[in-house]
């Protein structure tokens, strides 16, 4: 009995002792000693703690939750040159963009009617609208210049900025600036600001206080023109077939004809002069009038239309084209045939303004006529 409470005694106190010296570092329930504190990858004990950092395994399955101050490429602090840059944030489009400067004196705003899906390249028309309290001023000379920024930009302008004033809104002095721009910068956001001035008080009572006002930020959203990949899709690289519109041809005529105009009336008074063309003599011309419209009226029948011919061809050759026949006796008092051709005359204005024919008789005597009045070529 004495025995039995003796060994139950004994294993209670080596239960104590074992318990006791588990709690302490470096005792035999913990065989693994700590190594050292200068050892690299060991992260040293803090001194208020009794607590041990387990050693720190870069290709451990916890490699990537623990910290190792120091380790190259594996955190450290903020001077560690292979540390990882932070990713970048890119900015969050709004549109329009405001923002108030000196307390609320002056505030600008920064709007487009579209800020986004701008390739490479295309214009971007944007607005920059600035409100000035009562004695704040402001210097837009820069803007104006082409200067968008005093630390440069990345737009340039297309065209020259367009600054006006447009009153007072609110109680506030509005400008109102257009702006029409470009960038090649390739960003999925550029983001635009423009410098200008601005003063609200007088050093000296006389000279302004300038100060560098940045407008709000106002992204600028691209559209990529290709893909993301390393390879460019050319596609059909066979020759397109010319074609030709039908209205080509007649312009290239028009065109050749007016080009060729001045060179060619320079050839025709050339040739006039060097081989001139034969005079046609008055008596040649009116037979060849006589011969054909007499031909065709004894073949179809004489009309008044006939009779006009004959009549226009004679007078023209007598030279009395528009005279009556009363002038007619004063303009040829002298001719020799002066009967003859008054007698061919009034067959003429017979025939025009009464009968509208002529008898056989009279259309031989009026051949007979013509044959003497006019010679013969």
């Amino acid at each position: 009995m004495f025995h039995k409470k003796l060994l139950i005694a004994l294993f209670l106190a080596i239960g104590l002792v074992s318990g006791a010296l588990a709690q302490q570092p470096g005792s035999a329930a913990n065989p693994t000693s700590p190594p050292p504190a200068n050892q690299p990858g060991v992260t040293p004990a803090n001194p208020g703690t009794n607590r041990q950092v387990p050693p720190f395994d870069p290709f451990g399955a916890n490699a990537a939750a623990q910290a190792a101050p120091g380790y190259p490429g594996w955190g450290g602090d903020e001077g560690d040159p292979f540390a990882p840059p932070p990713p970048e944030v890119e900015p969050i489009p709004q549109n329009p963009v405001q923002k108030g400067y000196e307390g609320g004196k002056l505030i600008v705003i920064v709007g487009a009617d579209r800020h986004f899906g701008y390739r490479i390249g295309h214009r971007v028309g944007l607005t920059v609208i600035v409100a000035a309290d009562d004695g704040v001023l402001v210097d837009f000379t820069a803007i104006e210049k082409g200067v968008l920024g005093l630390n440069g930009s990345d737009f340039e302008l297309v065209s020259p900025p367009v600054v006006r004033k447009l009153g007072k809104r609110q109680g506030k002095t509005v400008y109102r600036i257009d702006l029409s721009l470009r960038t090649f910068v390739v960003k999925p956001g550029v983001v635009f600001t423009a410098d200008f001035l601005c003063a609200t008080e007088l050093t000296d009572n006389k000279t302004p206080n300038w100060k560098r006002v940045t407008t709000p930020e106002f992204v600028v959203s691209r559209s990529n023109t290709a893909d993301n990949g390393e390879n460019l899709l050319e596609g059909d690289l066979e020759p397109a077939p010319f074609q030709v519109s039908w209205f080509t041809y007649p312009l290239l005529l028009a065109g050749l004809s007016l080009i060729m105009l001045w060179p060619t009336l320079l050839v025709m008074e050339w040739l006039q002069r060097v081989a001139p063309r034969r005079k046609i003599p008055a008596n040649e011309l009116a037979w060849t009038t006589f011969d054909r419209v007499l031909a065709e009226g004894k073949s179809k029948g004489f009309t008044v239309r006939h009779y006009k011919q004959i009549a226009a061809a004679l007078r023209s050759y007598l030279g009395v084209d528009a005279k009556t026949l009363e002038e007619v006796k004063i303009a040829l008092k002298d001719h020799k045939d002066l009967e003859q051709i008054l007698s061919a005359l009034a067959k003429f204005d017979s025939a025009l303004y009464d009968r509208g024919v002529l008898t056989d008789a009279e259309l031989n005597q009026l051949y007979a006529e013509l044959e003497a009045l006019v010679p013969r070529p």
